[in-house]
């Protein structure tokens, strides 16, 4: 995953002035709890997650975008029968008349029903793909950078599952590091740390190493790309 290589390579550049260091993970949580964890400061102390002002009250953010913000490029997991649908498409106000299926706790959940998109959420990430399956929903947007991997690894469980191939969603989501406010020092530690790596090209480097191969294959020069603020930014 990119942004823990990332994060690996920060903390490599700044042990001139903060020494060696170790990285442990913790087992994976819901949002919310995650960020109760940060807060707390003893099982987490950094997390990587799409920015929410709630988390920016309650946690150190350190805001440079981890992946130039590509979350912020929806393309659609539809299934296959759906293609005339959403091939005439041609307007933002159109796709809200289809019922997009999300996470609960995710960001863009929030953002989308702020901006009055048809919605169905579940708690479950996997889940999400078996409710496409049943027709629960018309479309799963998912990042440049996420669609797909999931498309490749479900496609045997999901035959009827496809990736739209003419339309994109826009919404502004850059991804952070947040830090626990009990922990400044590996804050500035990590801000210092990104700012030498933005500086001497590694940053460039790894994107493009994890992410280059995504963004040629969404081809978003030949899609319809519709664009929409977040108001929770």
């Amino acid at each position: 995953e990119c942004p823990h290589k990332i994060l690996f390579e920060a903390l490599n550049a700044t042990k001139d002035l903060y020494g060696e260091y170790k990285v442990k993970y913790t087992k994976a949580v819901t949002r919310k709890r995650a960020l109760a964890l940060l807060e707390e400061g003893k099982i987490i102390n950094i997390h990587e997650a799409p920015t929410q002002q709630t988390w920016e009250k309650q946690a150190i953010v350190i805001p440079i975008p981890l992946r130039k913000g590509l979350l912020s490029y929806r393309l659609f997991l539809i299934k296959e029968k759906d293609f005339d649908r959403f091939y005439k498409l041609s307007s933002v106000e159109e796709l809200k008349n289809y019922k997009a299926g999300l996470g609960r706790q995710w960001s863009v959940t929030k953002v989308m029903e702020a901006l009055n998109f048809t919605i169905e959420t579940g708690m479950n990430y996997e889940g999400l793909f078996g409710m496409l399956a049943l027709g629960r929903f018309d479309y799963f947007p998912r990042g440049i950078n996420e669609i797909f991997t999931e498309f490749e690894s479900r496609h045997d469980i999901y035959p009827t599952m496809r990736i739209e191939p003419t339309k994109a969603l826009y919404i502004p989501t850059p991804s952070y590091f947040f830090v626990s406010p009990k922990n400044k020092r590996l804050a500035d530690r990590v801000k210092i740390g990104l700012d030498r790596i933005i500086e001497n090209g590694l940053f460039d480097k790894l994107f493009l190493q994890y992410h280059g191969q995504h963004i040629k294959r969404a081809n978003l020069s030949k899609r319809l790309i519709f664009k929409v603020d977040n108001s929770l930014l």
